[in-house]
């Protein structure tokens, strides 16, 4: 494994808005977190699978991982308005992770919402992203600042806010083709860590410790492409190796490639031969609760 960037914390002053309408109801008296896993396919998806996204729910913040492609539709399926989504995570500028967030800010422009979606992506990206919609929807782009709000993310060094009261987002950079951050969201005491696309990283060690969720690529399958070389992306293998190595409760597989479809039994084979914790290849949506 590689140890490629320092662990810093350089991060933009971030100040949460005050939204315009209570989104979702409280859940209980304590904070339940809840994890909507919208797709989990490489770039070029199989059958049954759309590209990676998910939605994470806790109390009344929605926060929305990716936004590929076929995103409006998968969150329709999961039946979350988009206008509940107050903030979007993006990993990386590759098509399967930024293409549909035209169609999100088109979205907030004509439904319309009353606040502004939050992104939070890697500070390089961000000028790609206003190019994107400017280049495909021009007669909204000047509305983008109105529906959208950047908070830059640095794409070098470990960088941690506190976005809402008991809610903490942390980014740490990973080894992609391009400048990608992983991301790790922590309330009250419980943790989800998303690895966004990556070959194995000794940096996902440390800040996926002690996760309740670890949601890791598994691009690759070891047992079936021993020789693979990974530049860019994880076998089965390795994510359950970061997770054994950090502790975490659950682990789920994402990000797998087309030519293995209908081999999910293997990958969680291949896992399970390396970690003992709770192992989970989704292919459809599916919500996890945690309380």
């Amino acid at each position: 494994m590689h140890q490629e960037f320092p662990d810093e914390s350089i991060c933009p002053e971030f100040r949460a808005v005050e939204p315009k309408s209570q989104l979702l109801i409280f859940h209980e008296r304590w904070p339940m977190l809840t994890l909507t896993i919208l797709g989990t396919s490489a770039a070029l998806p199989s059958n049954g699978r759309f590209n990676v996204a998910f939605v994470i729910q806790v109390r009344d913040t929605t926060f929305l991982i990716e936004s590929g492609p076929n995103i409006l539709h998968q969150l329709q399926m999961a039946e979350i308005d988009p206008c509940r989504v107050q903030y979007l995570f993006i990993s990386h500028i590759h098509g399967d992770h930024v293409l549909g967030f035209p169609l999100l800010i088109l979205h907030r422009v004509f439904a319309p919402c009353d606040d502004p979606l939050i992104v939070i992506c890697p500070d390089v990206i961000i000028g790609d992203l206003k190019q994107m919609v400017a280049s495909v929807y021009p007669e909204i782009s000047s509305h983008l600042e109105k529906h959208c709000r950047f908070v830059p993310h640095p794409s070098t060094t470990r960088c941690s806010v506190d976005i809402d009261p008991g809610i903490t987002v942390s980014t740490i950079p990973v080894i992609h083709g391009v400048p990608t951050l992983a991301l790790r969201l922590d309330c009250s005491g419980k943790s989800i860590v998303y690895s966004a696309d990556t070959a194995p990283s000794q940096n996902m060690h440390q800040f996926a410790a002690g996760s309740d969720i670890l949601i890791h690529d598994a691009n690759f399958s070891a047992t079936l492409d021993p020789i693979i070389e990974l530049v860019d992306h994880s076998t089965a293998r390795a994510a359950a190796e970061i997770a054994r190595a950090a502790e975490a409760k659950t682990l789920i597989l994402i990000h797998l490639h087309k030519k293995y479809a209908g081999q999910e039994q293997l990958f969680y084979q291949e896992a399970a031969s390396i970690f003992s914790g709770r192992i989970i290849v989704p292919t459809h949506i599916s919500t996890l609760v945690l309380t």
